[in-house]
């Protein structure tokens, strides 16, 4: 139900690099994280309110990159004449629905989230326009050819004003410092993850998402704070390097994300040492329960992504990986960017400057050359 949800409001957007996340995947992922968490229901949440808010704020989100995609004038004048119905294009109607969006409902359950620059820019603009053009009818039931007339000409300056904000030196900083974190952490993840196929011929990855019992982001916001689920984290990282998996431990990436239904929760990637265990299912599940018995004291609960590899379909990158399986490691990576994708939410749950990923420290050591030279 989730992409079909999705996709009903999502564009596509251009290509992007090799392995890379275009927009709509990162917009779609930070959808599934926010309302469905970790291993939730694909249904629809029983927080329909919340669910409904969110939808409206992806909405506005695609809707404003479509209109800086575009420089086409949006509303026309032969959208409507008297005594026919408005017929609005693609775009046009977006608009229009996205400036009737409750904005005010949306900052009333979510009051300290700061979303995404798009979604600021958009209702910075529709707060600056003349309240009159917010009601319905003067949307969707003009009075006159006149009065419609005007009501183009100032949603299309409404269009303009959006335009010319998004290629102010202020927005762009914003975004490029959106997208220099992002592509500091991929680069910084791919170039970590090739180091340890440069000293291990063999990989096992193992993807576990992990959150809390009962946590709703609207009826328990402070069931868990930073502090605990970061002390967790740790917890867990030092158990698992010193104790569950000492023998075969390799590294690790983590990703910190807040969800309307799971409120602060991990992805964790686990690597290990493929020339000394196999069986990534089952490694998968003992990281899971003991972050559910041990590390969190039965507060806990876990998605096993490992013995769910079917939903990845031709792109999952988790279990025994070859340094010379070059579909793998591409799928790896792809895994890799969703881990550090660019996201909307986490930073309206936790303290300022706090940080939401990180990655284990390279091999060090020196490479051995004994063996078979590895080709490719």
């Amino acid at each position: 139900m989730l992409n079909y949800y999705i996709s009903e409001f999502i564009t596509p957007v251009n290509e992007s690099p090799k392995n890379s996340l275009s927009q709509d995947e990162i917009l779609k992922g930070n959808l599934e994280d926010f309302l469905y968490g970790v291993g939730g229901s694909r249904d629809e949440p029983k927080n329909v309110e919340g669910f409904n808010a969110i939808s409206d704020v992806a909405n506005v989100i695609d809707t404003t990159i479509r209109l800086l995609g575009s420089a086409q004038k949006v509303f026309t004048a032969d959208a409507w004449v008297v005594g026919g119905s408005l017929k609005l294009k693609s775009l046009a109607l977006s608009v229009s629905t996205c400036i009737r969006t409750d904005f005010s409902r949306i900052s009333d359950l979510f009051p300290h989230s700061e979303f995404n620059p798009y979604f600021k820019l958009f209702k910075d603009q529709v707060e600056a326009l003349d309240p009159r053009l917010l009601g319905m009818y003067k949307l969707t039931h003009p009075l006159s050819q006149a009065e419609w007339g005007d009501t183009v000409a100032e949603l299309n300056n409404f269009v303009s004003e959006i335009r010319k904000r998004a290629n102010q030196a202020e927005f762009v900083k914003l975004m490029e410092h959106h997208a220099r974190n992002t592509n500091k952490n991929q680069a910084g993840l791919h170039g970590y993850i090739d180091k340890l196929f440069d000293y291990y011929p063999r990989l096992l990855v193992v993807r576990v998402d992990l959150s809390y019992q009962k946590a709703s982001a609207l009826a328990s916001r402070e069931s868990i704070s930073y502090k605990e689920a970061n002390d967790h984290r740790v917890k867990l990282l030092n158990d698992i390097r010193y104790r569950l998996f000492k023998e075969c431990y390799v590294g690790f990436a983590w990703k910190l994300e807040y969800g309307l239904m799971s409120s602060l929760h991990y992805h964790l990637l686990l690597f290990l040492d493929g020339s000394k265990i196999r069986l990534d299912v089952r490694v998968a599940k003992i990281v899971g329960e003991h972050w559910k018995a041990v590390v969190t004291c039965g507060r806990g609960r876990y998605w096993n992504c490992n013995a769910n590899k079917a939903g990845y379909g031709a792109f999952c990158g988790l279990g025994m990986i070859s340094h010379n399986d070059k579909v793998l490691r591409g799928n790896l990576r792809k895994a890799a960017n969703y881990l550090v994708k660019c996201d909307y939410f986490v930073r309206s749950a936790i303290p300022s400057g706090r940080r939401t990923f990180g990655k284990g420290i390279p091999p060090t050591r020196t490479k051995s050359n004994r063996g078979r030279p590895r080709k490719g």
